[in-house]
């Protein structure tokens, strides 16, 4: 890590990263500048990629079999289906309801870690641990402890990725709940990520994180 990287931006995007990619097997892209720049940007690629599609498909008559009904009409579902794939791909939008999971860092740093997830996907990657959940409750109830373990585990991955090997860390407990997250004093860090077409918003602040935004500041805070 150079002098100037930021440590705290480092160790998240791994913590994030790794702990979702091992647990729903997806990909998951740091957003680099606004989130409505990026949105816009996604949306225009999609469709430049469908119209490649159509007139891949649309191309000149003579090109086409005479007569190959079942060809044509091959091509033709596989149009529909590009478009419907388009449609309904998850799109992270200010009306879709939010979990938030926050947990308190302790030492050798104090501060607070805050995640908002989706709630389609919270409950997707709950399913992707535990299975189908059979009611509306269970449901509501195991997302909670679903999502309260997984920022537990990116809140200790995050500790590790940012002390050095012979400093411990301590966590406190997690807490989860629905709707607008609770305020964050300090904010030293706020970074998006793209998890399929869903937005994951993740903060980390205290006003020990704020003083570590180098390499050179966090060894001289731990020590």
């Amino acid at each position: 890590m150079s002098k100037n990287e930021n440590p705290l931006k480092t160790a998240l995007v791994l913590a994030v990263s790794r702990t979702l990619e091992n647990m729903a097997f997806e990909q998951v892209e740091l957003i680099e500048g606004d989130i409505e720049t990026y949105l816009a940007e996604r949306k225009s690629k999609m469709e430049d990629m469908l119209k490649s599609i159509d007139n891949t498909l649309d191309g000149p008559a003579e090109e086409c079999y005479a007569g190959d009904e079942g060809s044509m009409k091959e091509n033709e579902d596989s149009s529909e289906e590009s478009e419907h794939n388009a449609d309904s791909a998850p799109e992270q939008t200010s009306g879709e309801e939010e979990l938030w999971a926050s947990i308190p860092l302790l030492k050798p740093l104090r501060g607070e870690m805050v995640i908002v997830f989706p709630s389609e996907y919270a409950a997707q990657l709950t399913e992707s641990i535990y299975g189908a959940l059979d009611s509306d409750s269970i449901k509501e109830i195991t997302v909670n402890d679903a999502i309260a373990e997984i920022i537990n585990i990116i809140a200790g991955c995050f500790a590790q990725e940012l002390l050095p090997d012979d400093k411990r860390f301590e966590l406190g407990l997690p807490n989860t709940g629905w709707g607008e997250m609770p305020a964050i004093e300090n904010e030293a860090i706020s970074l998006s990520f793209d998890l399929g077409g869903h937005i994951l918003s993740s903060i980390v602040g205290g006003e020990d994180f704020c003083m570590c935004k180098n390499s050179q500041q966090l060894q001289e805070k731990v020590s």
